[in-house]
């Protein structure tokens, strides 16, 4: 899931699985996040191109102007991105990547 507007607050109450990438230029997600079960990150580099690629389907099928504007400027625009992960499935990555090392 990608967000590229604002969040309510409570935002990740309840959240078991997947991952969440929210652009927060502002530096604000974190007053309306329920810290309780996730982990807020920037984006891994290994998951940047896919984040990527998702703003890059959303501008092509709704001509976002805010989503063009975040790819015009991808470089910056990469380190206003917070990922937010369930720590359960944290942890699953995180194991399965020391068992392939």
């Amino acid at each position: 899931m990608v967000i590229l507007g604002k969040v309510g607050m409570n935002f990740g109450a309840g959240m078991t699985g997947g991952v969440a990438y929210v652009y927060d230029p502002d530096k604000t997600l974190t007053a309306y996040v329920n810290h309780e079960g996730i982990t807020l990150r920037a984006v891994p580099d290994k998951n940047a191109a896919n984040l990527k690629a998702l703003i890059a389907k959303h501008v092509a099928k709704t001509l976002s102007p805010r989503g063009q504007a975040i790819l015009d400027d991808w470089e910056h625009s990469l380190a206003a991105f917070v990922e937010v992960m369930p720590n359960e499935i944290l942890a699953i990555q995180e194991r399965l990547e020391k068992a392939s090392a």
